[in-house]
């Protein structure tokens, strides 16, 4: 049974971790399961630095593009009539809408890596920005409704440059095959929002 009787008010909390950054135990993020004791804590962003918070995060809009493939078979006057169908495809993307530029969005952007001291980078020395995305959407008491964890490719779509800033820029992430993709959805915070 079903009591939600409201809109879902939520605010989302991004975490990515690239597939360069280091691991407490010095493993790279590839392939590992950063969840496993390495959850980002909403209440101590400074013990999990392999996680990079994006701080200004307006909305995560999640969209699915599956393909499928129908099977066909003739009924007694040799029509061909639909009897099945097989999902063959899943895309998942998520598209996280921004209210301005740091750090982790300009490795993005520009497929680098900012060298320490200097602030030099090289444009497009990665040519494919792969990593962790943890997104966590909490009700207006903190409290965790739904958290997603993804392997995947990430982008930087939209935003424009002005005489200041990089303006509302989105952050696009495809979901690509991990075994360890997880996901939590806490009803009760909906109930209680």
């Amino acid at each position: 049974m079903n009591n939600f009787n409201g809109a879902l008010r939520a605010g989302s909390h991004v975490w990515i971790c690239p597939i360069y950054t280091p691991f407490p135990e010095g493993s790279a993020a590839v392939g590992q399961y950063p969840s496993a004791n390495l959850k980002p804590d909403i209440s101590d962003n400074t013990e999990y630095k392999m996680w990079q918070k994006i701080v200004s995060v307006i909305s995560v809009d999640m969209s699915e593009d599956i393909s499928e493939i129908e099977a066909n078979k003739p009924d007694e006057m040799a029509v061909l009539i639909p009897y099945a169908k097989d999902c063959q495809k899943i895309e998942a993307t998520y598209t996280m809408s921004l209210e301005s530029y740091d750090d982790i969005i300009h490795n993005i952007l520009f497929r680098t890596q900012i060298q320490e001291g200097t602030n030099r980078f090289t444009p497009r020395s990665t040519p494919m920005q792969y990593g962790w995305m943890h997104w966590e959407a909490v009700d207006n008491t903190g409290a965790r409704i739904l958290t997603i964890e993804e392997w995947g490719s990430m982008k930087v779509t939209n935003g424009t440059w002005d005489v200041q800033d990089f303006n509302k820029p989105s952050l696009e992430f495809s979901a690509l095959y991990s075994t360890l993709r997880v996901g939590y959805y806490n009803p009760s915070a909906i109930k209680n929002s």
